[in-house]
C-alpha cells in the first residue's frame, strides 16, 4: 500500500505486507516525476486505474500478461497468480495537496488467483485502512 506524503523531500510512503514476516515493513521514496521512476509508474496498474477512473483492477499474472505492467515480470518469477489493484480517491475536502488517494495492490500465488468473495473483501476493507493510514 502506498500513499502520497506532504514531506519535502518523499513524495510517499509505502508499507508492506508479507505472510512470513511478522512485522510490516515501511519505507518511503523520492519524486517519480522524472527518469525511471516516471517510467515505471508509467507503467503501473495503479497509474492506468487513474488514467481510466477505475477504482478496481484484477489480472492475472501469466506467460501472457507478465508483460504487461512492470512489475509483473517479478511476480511471474515468485509465482504470483493474480494482482489486483486499488485506488480510493479522497473527497475534495479530504485532499492535501498532492495526496489526494491511497492506493493498494494485493497479490496471491494460490492456484486459480482470488476468489471473488476475497476481492469484494478487500475492496469493501481496504478503504478503512487507508483512512487510518491517512490519518496517523
Amino acid at each position: 500500500m502506498f500513499i502520497d506524503t506532504l514531506h519535502p523531500i518523499h513524495e510517499g510512503r509505502v508499507f508492506r505486507w508479507e505472510r512470513d514476516k511478522a512485522a510490516a515493513t515501511v519505507s518511503e521514496y523520492g519524486r517519480s516525476t522524472d527518469g525511471e521512476a516516471a517510467e515505471r509508474w508509467r507503467r503501473s496498474p495503479h497509474y492506468r486505474l487513474l488514467e481510466t477512473g477505475e477504482s478496481l483492477m484484477r489480472r492475472p499474472v501469466t506467460a501472457e500478461t507478465e508483460r504487461e505492467f512492470a512489475l509483473f515480470p517479478a511476480l511471474w518469477e515468485a509465482g504470483i497468480t493474480e494482482f489486483v489493484a486499488t485506488v480510493n480517491r479522497f473527497s475534495a475536502e479530504g485532499v492535501i495537496g498532492e495526496m489526494d488517494c491511497f492506493y493498494a495492490g494485493w497479490m496471491t500465488d494460490r492456484a486459480g488467483g482470488f476468489s471473488n468473495a476475497g476481492v469484494a473483501a478487500l475492496a469493501r476493507l481496504t478503504p478503512f485502512l487507508g483512512l487510518a493510514i491517512k490519518a496517523a
